[in-house]
């Protein structure tokens, strides 16, 4: 049955995951579409506004929470209100899951570290962690296994350093990770190229890198999951990081959300596609046995962002023939130079569809396109779509 009213929606995710903003988003176009939802999220203004907080004695029609404890599964089930879980976390329980498609994340960063020409890899992720407030699920990281387990898919069998984790509330928390990373990092044979299972978790591995006297990336390539903001760019240096689906995951809750409060049969997760992986300075090596190779990669990973490379350009860096190149590329990447060079443009193009404002027309200068039309011919040929259906996601 329709509802016959605007529904009242509570979103429920912690401040420290950054995401939030994004998946809101996808929340709103969905909620535009279908009338406008009355949204309510927890908000604390510090004394400007009255402090409000969703929890068991919350009332409305839906929920999008970031995991719940047993007695608040319990008690909105008993009082009709739809819930959709955001998070891989917590046990088994009646509500929908709408998540990350956590082995993806694994295998993207394999590909990514593979692209480097590295040999050698780790895994790093949380086994379990104790969390002082109930809601966000103490216990086994369920996200940890997944990720690991799409990591080993692409790369093969990797060392892994797995930490139980201390409360997380605790001022000593950071020292016990630090010295577990340390210690594992002692088991290792640079060059390593490490996936982290979160952003939070891989700036840890930066910084016990540098206790380790380790450098970055030079020694340890590191690749982090969320491409949170301020993590990445906090860091020393910048990191590496397979891009968190926020507004797809939005848009998906909302929508599995509407169903459910509508009475429709769903299914008990659904997982968002992981499309790209943000390339900063922790991953800023080239460890190919061919040097000539590793030269035409680097002049092509430096120039195709910012212009048109031509295959002829690459052969003369590399000072051999277009066959031998080819057979070169094939060999150590896996594909051609030519394909190589569309790579890279495609990956630039879609940060900056997704990270900046700039007009297609801008952006069609700064990589060197002939024309806007071009640049969308390229981008549809690279992706199946166009460049504002992507911006749009």
């Amino acid at each position: 049955m329709t509802l016959s009213r605007k529904p009242l929606i509570g979103i429920r995710i912690p401040p420290w995951a950054t995401f939030a903003r994004r998946v809101i988003d996808g929340v709103l176009e969905v909620s535009r579409l279908r009338g406008s939802w009355r949204l309510q999220t927890d908000e604390n203004a510090m004394g400007e506004l009255e402090q409000r907080e969703i929890d068991v004695n919350w009332r409305g029609d839906g929920l999008i929470l970031f995991r719940l404890s047993p007695k608040e599964s319990r008690v909105f089930a008993r009082r009709g209100v739809a819930v959709i879980n955001i998070s891989s976390e917590g046990e088994p329980s009646i509500e929908p899951r709408v998540i990350p498609h956590n082995e993806e994340v694994g295998c993207l960063a394999g590909k990514h570290l593979l692209d480097l020409g590295l040999k050698r890899f780790a895994f790093v992720g949380r086994r379990s962690t104790i969390h002082q407030d109930e809601r966000l699920c103490s216990g086994t990281r369920v996200y940890t296994e997944e990720r690991w387990a799409g990591f080993q898919r692409t790369v093969g069998p990797v060392p892994k350093c797995l930490i139980d984790i201390p409360d997380l509330r605790g001022e000593t928390a950071w020292r016990h990770v630090r010295r577990e990373l340390v210690r594992f990092f002692h088991t290792l044979e640079p060059p390593v190229g490490i996936f982290a299972v979160d952003d939070p978790l891989a700036v840890g591995v930066l910084h016990a890198c540098e206790e380790a006297g380790l450098s970055v990336p030079e020694q340890i390539a590191v690749v982090g999951f969320g491409n949170d903001t301020t993590f990445c760019h906090s860091a020393v240096p910048p990191l590496t990081s397979v891009a968190y689906p926020g507004r797809e995951l939005g848009i998906r809750a909302a929508k599995r959300l509407w169903q459910r409060m509508n009475g429709e049969e769903i299914d008990a997760v659904t997982r968002i596609p992981i499309h790209r992986i943000v390339r900063r300075e922790s991953t800023d090596i080239l460890a190919f046995a061919d040097p000539a190779v590793e030269r035409a990669v680097r002049f092509i990973r430096d120039r195709a962002p910012h212009e048109a490379v031509l295959v002829s350009r690459v052969c003369e860096i590399a000072a051999m023939s277009s066959s031998l190149l080819r057979l070169r590329f094939e060999k150590y990447l896996g594909r051609s130079p030519k394909a190589e060079i569309a790579r890279v443009r495609h990956e630039h193009l879609k940060t900056l569809l997704t990270e900046t404002e700039a007009s297609l027309g801008e952006i069609s200068n700064g990589m060197n396109f002939a024309t806007p039309q071009e640049l969308s011919r390229f981008f549809h040929r690279m992706e199946g779509t166009s460049p504002s259906s992507y911006r749009s996601r």
